[in-house]
């Protein structure tokens, strides 16, 4: 007998499918955006390669950065995902029992659009990736898909955490 309330099973992703012309345009304009907004983030208008520290508060999703000049900024903060060199492996933050659901909206936000223009590996919880290249271009496509000024790696042993960057601005001093 049917159950209509059973869950239909989600279709596979298709790495073989031809990407739509919608989905190439957005993919080369993420690639095109992604080194002008990484060069502003670490050595342009916000430093981040030059700081002195920072931290990121995962209840309220703040980073905020610090210089030895004493000047800081913050931004609000979303995981976007994590990259282990130990297995080469990506795992995007929304499948991630660590982090909790209000820090991973962004990573939602391209696992959807993965959705809507057939991306397959935006929909896999997590994948082997061929090389930290890989992952630039992952986070090339979650800015532009977020609306993102930049993104910041935050590493732990062999793991390294993606933190997507929001409305940045300046705390105290100006560059």
């Amino acid at each position: 007998m049917f159950d209509r309330f059973k869950k239909k099973k989600q279709a596979e992703p298709d790495f073989d499918a031809p990407l739509s012309p919608e989905a190439d345009k957005f993919l080369a304009d993420a690639c095109a955006e992604y080194d002008p907004k990484s060069d502003a983030l670490l050595q342009g208008e916000w430093r981040l390669s030059s700081s002195a520290g920072w931290g990121f508060d995962d209840s309220t999703g703040i980073v905020q950065v610090e210089f030895a000049d004493c000047s800081r900024w913050q931004a609000a903060g979303q995981i976007l995902g994590s990259y282990s060199s130990d297995d080469q492996t990506w795992e995007w933050a929304w499948n991630s029992p660590h982090v909790d659901e209000s820090l991973s909206r962004d990573s939602r936000a391209v696992r959807e659009l993965g959705d809507r223009l057939g991306i397959a590996y935006l929909q896999l919880p997590g994948f082997p990736v061929p090389d930290t290249k890989f992952v630039d271009y992952l986070c090339g496509i979650a800015i532009k898909a977020t609306d993102s000024a930049g993104v910041m790696e935050a590493e732990s042993g062999p793991v390294v955490v993606f933190i997507m960057l929001k409305d940045l601005r300046w705390t105290h001093g100006a560059a």
